[in-house]
């Protein structure tokens, strides 16, 4: 072997990402830095104001059933894209349907606490506490309401012929933006309902 020889190496760096994956991974850590401040802020808040933990909080009951609401459409969502690798086009629409369905019964139940606590009279302007909860509160229902117009569209594609199972993309980002919601109302729950 001679000293000019050039040794070459060749790898395979896998499939390049998608724009649209890429797109919605840049718009999920924006919005995790957006919940992150407003988290920081609920933090900062709740450690300078000594009253904070007068009074009852959000019922705990409530929360806990928001959740599994909330992760039963996510768990939806995910099935529907098991739907779509084994090419199954009715059971797609299906599980978007009640993907769409619980995450809507999801701020159904948002809004019947809202008017519990409105009949105590408790609102945003009650005390700085209950202010911080409705904001964070009214946010993430804000991207869970996000959320249930994505999968109204992607149910309007599944119906159709517009969602081809080996296009799967704009499922897989609806399915992965809705992940990311109960991530953050996991956050919310631990937070709001649970520390006093």
């Amino acid at each position: 072997m001679s000293a000019s020889a050039e040794t070459t190496f060749q790898y395979d760096s896998g499939p390049p990402v998608t724009s649209g994956r890429l797109a919605t991974w840049l718009f999920l850590c924006a919005e995790g830095l957006f919940f992150g401040g407003l988290i920081s802020a609920w933090l900062v808040l709740r450690s300078q104001t000594p009253t904070w933990a007068e009074g009852h909080g959000p019922s705990i009951a409530t929360g806990i059933v928001m959740t599994v609401i909330l992760l039963s459409a996510s768990f939806m969502g995910h099935s529907a894209i098991g739907a779509a690798r084994r090419a199954q086009h009715k059971q797609i629409a299906a599980r978007i349907a009640l993907a769409g369905l619980l995450a809507f019964a999801f701020l159904c139940v948002q809004v019947l606490e809202y008017s519990k606590l409105d009949q105590e009279g408790i609102g945003p302007s009650t005390s700085l506490r209950w202010g911080a909860f409705y904001a964070l509160t009214l946010c993430h229902g804000l991207h869970v309401l996000i959320g249930v117009f994505w999968l109204g569209w992607l149910l309007l594609k599944a119906a159709g012929p517009g969602l081809e199972v080996e296009k799967r993309g704009p499922l897989e980002y609806g399915v992965l933006y809705l992940h990311f919601v109960d991530g953050i109302w996991l956050v919310l729950l631990g937070l709001l309902y649970f520390i006093r």
